[in-house]
């Protein structure tokens, strides 16, 4: 298992409140993400204004970390197994490739699928 969820699901034990329901651990879990996506998009916004500055850098990296560490307390909390799940995302990202090895991208730079992508499959993990 990634050192990263054995930490994230470590911390989770000892600190995580546990809600009564699962409409209260889902809005839990909600609220969390959208904090620190807010914080991410603020962060990104300052480096925007002023890209030489260092703390929005910090203020960045803080928020994709402390983004990283919500979202592997989401899957944790639901019992999802993130480890097979990146593991095979990973591996159908490399189908995205075209017939010459080569990515195609669209207009903003984004990975898109080629012709012989292959969707990972996660419907035993969860």
């Amino acid at each position: 298992m990634n050192e990263w969820i054995k930490e994230v699901g470590a911390f989770q034990k000892i600190f995580e409140s546990k809600p009564e329901t699962q409409d209260k651990l889902l809005l839990l879990r909600y609220k969390l993400v959208n904090e620190e996506i807010g914080e991410f998009n603020a962060a990104l916004n300052a480096m925007l204004v002023a890209p030489e500055a260092s703390r929005p850098k910090v203020e960045l990296l803080d928020a994709v970390a402390d983004s990283i560490v919500v979202l592997i307390g989401t899957a944790n909390a639901l019992g999802m197994d993130l480890d097979t799940a990146m593991e095979r995302v990973f591996e159908s990202n490399l189908t995205k490739l075209g017939e010459d090895g080569r990515p195609f991208y669209n207009s903003d730079g984004k990975v898109m699928k080629g012709p012989n992508f292959i969707p990972p499959d996660l419907r035993d993990l969860v």
